[in-house]
């Protein structure tokens, strides 16, 4: 076959600024703010690749919609590792499937001091500021309208640790932002914490010791406790000591081992420990709590074969292989002693980048946005968006011959009270056209209403967020 869609995973042509880009198509009066994403966009360094697609050097991407109409920016985040690249030519800290150059770098300082700081991730605000995110603890502060990098935080006071989550959950009812952190050292342990903005102060809920971690790209949280899907893809702390490997080759799949469910009390209490049978997850879709159970929804896999099909090799060959999405699963973990853990799969679609109505989050919910391929041999990528119904398990979707979209984004009417009234926004790759465009559809019925060329080809890219104007 024809790899079409590898052109979305080459260097990005630079940096751009646009302004009254064309609609095609016809945008609501109310869809005022800006609609920026973050990923990959340098991949080839001067005399050599790099080899995963989670590698790339960090760009941002935005549309801000106003009055006058839509204007677009692209910036590279100017991180220590950007910076070494236009110096040098190379990445000095391993990142995730590529080993490091730099012969002193040094993993086990707090924040990673020195070492890898490429938040190409996700991006989050916080206390009326906004940051670039990756799975090291240090962020990025970039300016809203411009993109500009502004400062940089390798240290958060009151939090050890060297590994964290690019995807931090936010309780809009108490005001906090929860994750936590991974401190390897001689006891090892995950440091689950929360951020009030309104306090200023980070609280810490809990510090769980840990043989071996788990690698884990998310985790769940409900009204009540934070949830740690601890898949049995582990790493021996002695391994984040070894320079020659990537952050991928430390860590090993023990199919002998159980997944288990780490559930942290947020007020503070017993942990409590469950397990099911060995899954692989990037991504959790939300969680709540339902007659003395914990409902936790994820994106599951049997297995963690796709971190080795997103490799670049594999992404850029003429015969792909192995690009299955994963199944929409609903785990019901029961908070009394004995209880078994039980699982649903709530759609036969297959799926990643799981996104739903911001508003629902910690509460019970119904849909469920995402993006996914249609080939069921796994040798082409993610080429259709989906809405899928939990209550049924029905869908639907959005599909465009030679275009590729990646995560759907929901944005709800400023006065809608339906969990579907407003707009799903997606970056999409048009193969045809070697062009990049923003996708609006209407949430509700899952239609087409606007599209907006981009002045440039994006290479595909992780998590984007809306922020209001204002």
């Amino acid at each position: 076959m024809t790899n079409a869609f590898k052109i979305g995973l080459f260097n990005v042509d630079g940096e751009k600024n646009a302004q009254s880009l064309p609609v095609n198509g016809n945008l609501p009066d109310w869809l005022l703010g800006s609609y920026i994403t973050n990923g990959p966009a340098i991949f080839d360094l001067k005399d050599y690749s790099l080899n995963h697609w989670f590698d790339g050097l960090a760009m941002l991407t935005s549309y801000t919609f106003n009055e006058n109409g839509v204007d677009y920016v692209s910036r590279f985040i100017r991180s220590e590792d950007y910076g070494n690249y236009a110096k040098t030519g190379v990445v000095d800290a391993p990142t995730f499937g590529t080993k490091g150059h730099k012969q002193d770098w040094n993993p086990m300082k707090p924040g990673m001091e020195g070492g890898a700081d490429n938040p190409n991730i996700n991006l989050s605000r916080i206390n009326g500021r906004f940051y670039a995110l990756d799975e090291s603890a240090a962020i990025i502060e970039f300016d809203l309208l411009t993109l500009e990098t502004k400062n940089e935080i390798k240290n958060r006071p009151g939090v050890r640790g060297q590994l964290t989550t690019a995807h931090p959950i936010a309780d809009v009812t108490t005001g906090e932002t929860v994750n936590y952190t991974v401190n390897v050292g001689p006891q090892t342990t995950y440091n689950i914490f929360s951020f009030n903005p309104d306090v200023g102060n980070v609280k810490m809920i809990s510090s769980i010791p840990v043989k071996e971690p788990s690698y884990m790209h998310s985790f769940a949280m409900t009204s009540g406790h934070v949830i740690l899907t601890q898949c049995p893809m582990v790493a021996n702390p002695l391994s984040f000591l070894e320079f020659s490997k990537s952050v991928y080759e430390r860590y090993e799949w023990k199919q002998n081992l159980k997944t288990r469910f780490t559930i942290v009390p947020r007020a503070g209490g017993t942990v409590i420990e469950k397990e099911t049978e060995p899954l692989y997850c990037y991504h959790h879709v939300n969680a709540f709590e339902k007659d003395g159970a914990i409902i936790s929804d994820l994106v599951s896999y049997p297995g963690p074969t796709t971190l080795e099909a997103l490799m670049l090799k594999n992404l850029r060959s003429d015969s792909p292989k192995d690009l299955y999405g994963g199944q929409l699963k609903r785990f019901s973990i029961p908070l009394e002693e004995g209880g078994k853990v039980t699982d649903q799969t709530l759609s036969s679609e297959s799926l990643e980048f799981p996104r739903i109505d911001p508003r629902r989050m910690l509460s019970n919910y119904r849909f469920v946005y995402g993006s996914g391929p249609t080939s069921k041999d796994g040798t082409d990528f993610w080429d259709q968006l989906l809405k899928i119904d939990t209550s049924d398990g029905t869908a639907k979707r959005w599909k465009c011959e030679g275009c590729y979209p990646g995560e759907a984004v929901f944005v709800p009417r400023p006065e809608g009270e339906k969990e579907d009234d407003g707009l799903v926004l997606s970056n999409v790759l048009d193969t045809g056209r070697k062009i990049s465009f923003l996708l609006v559809l209407d949430a509700a019925s899952f239609n087409e209403i606007a599209r907006i060329d981009a002045p440039q080809l994006i290479p595909f890219k992780f998590h984007g967020n809306f922020f209001r104007a204002n």
